[in-house]
């Protein structure tokens, strides 16, 4: 998982074309990548991550994380809510 600590990141895919598609932006306080780290998921989307301008990032290690989850049901019962309203990125 990542969190932007300042900047803005860019979720792309590549297109049938071959070209860049934006599929999500994030901005300052946002995060990404938790979706692959949650207990179910094994979802792969084939996406990358840019930097649209100067930025700080941290990344959140998957066994930092999983600890935090499994310490923490509150955090599960949210993620879960946030990830039933995010949708993959439409092929």
């Amino acid at each position: 998982m990542y969190v932007i600590l300042e900047g803005n990141v860019e979720l792309l895919k590549s297109g049938s074309d071959g070209k860049s598609i934006v599929v999500s932006r994030y901005k300052e306080g946002n995060f990404f990548g938790e979706t692959e780290l949650m207990p179910d998921g094994k979802e792969k989307y084939g996406i990358y991550a840019r930097a649209s301008s100067e930025s700080r990032i941290i990344k959140v290690p998957k066994e930092y994380f999983r600890l935090l989850l499994s310490r923490d049901s509150k955090l599960v019962d949210n993620l879960n809510t946030i990830h039933k309203i995010k949708k993959p990125p439409q092929e």
